[in-house]
């Protein structure tokens, strides 16, 4: 993870739509390791936007974390959150082509599928941040973004 916030990984492939999966066109998807010796066992789905100034980097958005095997879909969890439906294609997202998300590549041809998909999302202004985003540098861990709502109070008592 801290190679993804550093900008030194630029995760493993590029999502993308598929009708009961949802459309990630502007995801992308990496691999954990919670045993360095093992396989990767976790899968985490981010996606990029570019700089909240000019000249700053470009911002990476954590959507999600999960096990990569048992219950509990990634991608469903994703659309969730994003409040897309699994079966709709986002509009918006058709500047980053039609990737079937099943195809088969070589680290090349990923390589560049990302490089391509970042391109597109730095210029893309369609891209804004969750209300409920908060940096992941250990300075600004957990502090509210300057424009998103206060927190609503959800307690059991009513």
């Amino acid at each position: 993870m801290e190679e993804l916030a550093v900008q030194t990984s630029d995760g493993r492939h590029a999502l993308g739509y598929e009708s009961g999966k949802g459309d990630l066109r502007d995801c992308v998807t990496a691999y954990l390791q919670s045993d360095p010796q093992q396989k990767a066992d976790y899968r985490l789905v981010f996606r990029e936007m570019p700089p909240a100034e000019p000249g700053g980097l470009p911002r990476r958005e954590l959507l999600a974390v999960k096990p990569r095997q048992g219950a509990g879909n990634i991608y469903e969890h994703t659309c969730a959150r994003l409040n897309r439906n699994l079966h709709d294609r986002q509009p918006g997202l058709n500047a980053f082509g039609d990737r079937m998300p099943g195809l088969k590549q070589n680290q090349a041809q990923r390589r560049a599928e990302l490089d391509a998909n970042r391109a597109i999302a730095h210029a893309f202004p369609g891209q804004v941040p969750l209300a409920t985003s908060r940096p992941l540098s250990a300075a600004q861990f957990g502090v509210r973004r300057a424009n998103s709502p206060p927190r609503q109070d959800h307690s059991l008592d009513r």
